[in-house]
């Protein structure tokens, strides 16, 4: 589930085909007093971590496939 914020950038991103970091700081930084652009980038990290945003080179986003980067731990054998 997005929140309202995660939606607008998820939104944009449709309509759009990518966004970057300074069209993501425009778009919501009016919701916040102080440090817009760091809460912006966490928005945007947590869209990274949770598969719905690929960042292919910094500071440009596009959509991802809804899958998180799970990375197994090399010392650990797989179950199956």
């Amino acid at each position: 589930m997005n929140t309202d914020k995660q939606q607008i950038l998820i939104d944009f991103c449709l309509k759009n085909g990518r966004i970057t970091k300074q069209e993501a700081d425009g778009l919501l930084n009016r919701y916040y007093y102080h440090n817009g652009s760091k809460y912006v980038s966490e928005i945007l990290k947590r869209l990274v971590d949770s598969g719905k945003f690929i960042r292919p080179k910094t500071g440009l986003y596009v959509i991802g496939n809804g899958k998180k980067k799970t990375d197994p731990l090399p010392d650990m054998p797989t179950l199956f």
